[in-house]
């Protein structure tokens, strides 16, 4: 056993450090504590992406200990320095380790996290927040959890209701027909259709499955809480099962004004 362990790792040393994280990686996913010391003991950077000839790549060996769950293979990371905010580099990985604790319902890792005084409104590429992922998990422990350390319950886009009146209508119509298109029609009446949203009821329509989060909401589309919602749906409103967003805000302001203009009235 020595003697394996001796070549294995002579073996790490010999070899560049982006051939080696590939085993930090496995390791990290396995929760074998003793092989991870072995690896950031040859030098195999903490915080090294995967490479693309993995199913996951750019994400770090924390992301993936905190993905499945190894209590102990994340407590060492973060022992050792491993950075717990950091972003997945590659375009198939989404989220922070945090995100991927809360997914996992984690309770024990997500305190971890927390008590290294990671921000429990950190944000993945779609907006969402820790806090959205315990919600659409309908975890209320964990989504408790968060919140009283911070997690944000009614978090607003900047207002822009000064703004419509000046908005370029034909502009919003091409997001309208563009992304929010992938989604919605513009029919009158027809299902999924946002004609005359504005101002309209919320979680009112047919066709829709609404989530829970929507439904308990209550109220009308106004403005300013469209502009909110198309800005960051999940940190609007955590437990929407909307993910399409619109972080450029005069996008929100052509596309909130021109439908507007898609009403009766």
């Amino acid at each position: 056993m020595v003697r394996f362990l001796t070549s294995f790792v002579l073996a790490l040393c010999l070899c560049p450090p982006a051939a080696a994280a590939e085993e930090i990686h496995l390791a990290a996913r396995k929760g074998d504590a003793e092989a991870l010391r072995q690896l950031l003991d040859a030098g195999v950077p903490i915080d090294q992406p995967s490479t693309k000839n993995t199913s996951q790549p750019g994400v770090t060996a924390l992301y993936v200990a905190a993905q499945f769950g190894r209590i102990e293979a994340v407590n060492l990371l973060l022992e050792a320095g491993a950075d717990p905010v950091i972003r997945p580099v590659g375009e198939d990985a989404d989220g922070t380790p945090l995100h991927m604790a809360v997914r996992r319902g984690s309770t024990e890792i997500v305190k971890m996290f927390l008590d290294q005084g990671v921000d429990p409104n950190i944000y993945d590429r779609w907006q969402a927040t820790p806090l959205h992922q315990a919600r659409l998990r309908k975890n209320d422990d964990l989504a408790n959890l968060l919140i009283a350390h911070g997690a944000e319950t009614d978090w607003r886009a900047p207002p822009i209701g000064d703004q419509i009146a000046n908005a370029d209508l034909a502009a919003g119509e091409v997001v309208a027909k563009g992304c929010a298109g992938l989604c919605h029609t513009l029919e009158p009446g027809a299902e999924l259709s946002l004609w005359g949203i504005v101002n309209s009821p919320k979680a009112a329509r047919s066709g829709y499955q609404y989530s829970e989060a929507l439904l308990s909401m209550g109220g009308d589309w106004t403005i300013e809480d469209l502009n909110s919602f198309i800005a960051a749906p999940g940190r609007f409103l955590p437990g929407t099962g909307m993910y399409y967003s619109a972080p450029n805000e005069q996008d929100r302001i052509n596309l909130i004004a021109f439908l507007a203009t898609t009403s009766e009235n």
